[in-house]
C-alpha cells in the first residue's frame, strides 16, 4: 500500500507519465488501477486534481 501511494506521489509531483513509472515501484497498470478502480475512488481522483493545481 505504501508504495503504491509512492508512486502516485511520484507520478503527480514529477509530473510523468503513468507509464514512465521507474521500475522501484509496481508495475504503473497496478498503481492507476488501485487508486482510480479500486482503492480509493473518487477521493484518489481529487486528491490526484488537487496536487496537480498545488503545483
Amino acid at each position: 500500500m505504501r508504495q503504491i501511494v509512492n508512486a502516485l506521489l511520484y507520478v503527480v509531483v514529477g509530473g510523468i507519465q503513468w507509464r514512465m513509472l521507474p521500475k522501484d515501484y509496481p508495475h504503473w497498470k497496478s498503481v492507476y488501477h488501485w487508486v482510480f478502480c479500486k482503492g480509493c475512488g473518487l477521493s484518489a481522483s481529487r486528491m490526484y486534481g488537487r496536487a496537480k493545481l498545488d503545483l
